[in-house]
Order: C-alpha cells, then sequence, then structure tokens
C-alpha cells in the first residue's frame, strides 16, 4: 500500500512538474526563418509569435488570498468582541444604576437614627441586669482571691 502511494505521488509530481511543457514556434529575423524554443511552462503570445510564458505560483497567490482573508476575519473577530463587551459593560452599569436607590425619609427598621454629631441624644437604654462587680473584688469580696492560700501557718 505504502509504495503504491509512493508511485502515485511520484507520477503526480513528475506530470505537475512538466504537464505545461511545450515547443514553441518562434520566428527569427524578419519572418523569413523558424525555430522551435523549448518552453517549460509553456507557450505564450500569439501564433505567428510565441514566446515562453512566465510561470505564475498559484499556490503562493492561494496562500496569499486565504492569509489575507483570514488576517480580516480575526480583526473582524476582535472589533466585535470589543464592541460586545463594551456594550455588555454598559448594560450592567445602567442596571446597577436602576436598582440603587436612596430612602432618604426613613430609616431601616431597629436602627437609631441619631442625627448628625453633637446633635443632643435620647436618653440611654434601660439596663436589666445588675453592674458588674468592681475591680479587685473576688467572688467572696476580697482581693484574697487574687493571691494563693498559704499553706503553713504564719
Amino acid at each position: 500500500m505504502e509504495r503504491l502511494f509512493l508511485s502515485l505521488l511520484l507520477l503526480v509530481v513528475s506530470v505537475t512538474e512538466y504537464g505545461h511543457a511545450d515547443y514553441c514556434l518562434t520566428y527569427y529575423s524578419n519572418n523569413i526563418n523558424t525555430y522551435y524554443m523549448y518552453c517549460a511552462d509553456g507557450c505564450c503570445g500569439y501564433a505567428h509569435d510565441r514566446k515562453c510564458c512566465v510561470k505564475i505560483n498559484s499556490g503562493a497567490i492561494a496562500g496569499g488570498v486565504l492569509g489575507g482573508l483570514t488576517a480580516i476575519a480575526i480583526i473582524a473577530g476582535i472589533i466585535v468582541y470589543c464592541y460586545i463587551s463594551k456594550k455588555k459593560k454598559k448594560k450592567e452599569e445602567e442596571e446597577m444604576d436602576e436598582g440603587f436607590e436612596f430612602n432618604i425619609s426613613e430609616p431601616e427598621p431597629g436602627y437609631l437614627n441619631r442625627g448628625f454629631p453633637g446633635a443632643p441624644m435620647g436618653p440611654p437604654p434601660a439596663y436589666d441586669h445588675p453592674p458588674p462587680a468592681p475591680i479587685g473584688a473576688g467572688a467572696h469580696g476580697g482581693p484574697a482571691d487574687f493571691s494563693p492560700a498559704p499553706t503553713e501557718p504564719i
């Protein structure tokens, strides 16, 4: 199978390389003498004065066209992406602005409105439990709770 593929490849390369070759009839010195000229890329020109054609590399032309179209497509894609992301960001900002409202007339429930700094405040809330014990008083009421108990008599 491999040999068949290589044989076909060699045949295609040989046919395409020399497929356009031709002998061109060319007149020489005032259309009296004629001769044939070998042209690898075929004959061009009028029937009475043929010349060798200039080889046109169609692969390079096709590659250039495809490369140019690809570059244009990439640039267009970048432009479309930037446009869509900018439009999306603008829409998100508008939605944020619409959903963000201030209610100045009523404070939130449970919030004590104290006014501005330095304004008189209402009475402090009442205590439901007794005040804490003074510092230095232990559970028994004396400072002895902070020192270790003597183990030996003095």
